[in-house]
């Protein structure tokens, strides 16, 4: 099998990973910043591989959700000879889609359900906690669609700057729903409130699909915050994703 690096770009971090057909080498986390050029870019790959020992760039395999990240990638093809595919519903995916889905699913939503069926099967609900807070099913191996609410990180920041008493609190896990000072409150309402959401949602989607034991896998930089009063997460795999990616590499 041959390297390559798996890129999943998203709104907040973009994460590189060294892939080896279908296993996942190493990982690498970097803030996204859009107005990066693509010489920046450029570096940045090169230091990945430096620290990788790899002798050159590989091919890229991408799954991006930032536009201008994405046209930033597509040129290091035309400026430095970078090789690079892009993950889109055209992939070649281990599911299908629901006939009413209008083929509209963001490429990072794409690559954590295609993990997600390799590892799990062909029911599971993928939970994915970053930017925005996603619930997502695929049942008897079909994308059926799900959910999509606020991130946490934006919720709070919002909550904060639109109320003129609150401060900023630490999103640590909060002994007791019932908060007894306005600091333990907010992490109540944050922590509990937002697994109480991801517990409904999951639950209402097995109800709806017939299968109250589907399997449930979370991932995304917040997902450890309140995976601990979930309900209904029991695993976590933080570079769900790249594993994605890894499993995409394997069949091109």
């Amino acid at each position: 099998m041959s390297t390559r690096l798996g890129i999943d770009v998203g709104n907040t971090h973009i994460k590189i990973g060294v892939l080896d057909g279908e296993r996942v080498v190493d990982v690498w986390r970097f803030r996204t910043d859009s107005e990066r050029s693509v010489d920046e870019y450029y570096f940045q790959l090169q230091n990945v591989c430096r620290e990788a020992k790899l002798d050159t760039i590989p091919e890229l395999l991408i799954a991006s959700v930032v536009p201008s990240v994405t046209i930033a990638f597509q040129l290091l093809e035309e400026t430095r000879g970078v090789k690079s595919s892009f993950i889109d519903v055209k992939s070649p995916l281990s599911y299908g889609f629901h006939p009413a889905i209008n083929h509209q699913v963001g490429a990072d939503i794409l690559i954590l359900a295609e993990a997600a069926v390799r590892l799990k099967g062909k029911d599971v609900i993928i939970v994915s906690a970053g930017t925005a807070t996603t619930v997502f099913a695929v049942s008897d191996g079909v994308f059926q669609g799900g959910a999509i609410s606020p991130g946490i990180k934006g919720s709070v920041e919002s909550l904060i700057a639109k109320a003129a008493l609150l401060k900023t609190v630490y999103l640590d896990v909060p002994n007791s729903p019932i908060g007894q000072n306005t600091d333990d409150a907010v992490r109540s309402g944050v922590i509990f409130g937002y697994a109480g959401m991801i517990d409904g949602l999951v639950t209402r989607m097995r109800e709806q699909l017939g299968k109250p034991d589907m399997p449930v896998l979370a991932s995304g930089g917040m997902i450890a915050k309140f995976a601990k009063v979930s309900r209904t997460i029991h695993e976590i795999k933080p570079d769900l994703g790249i594993q994605g990616l890894a499993y995409l590499s394997g069949k091109l």
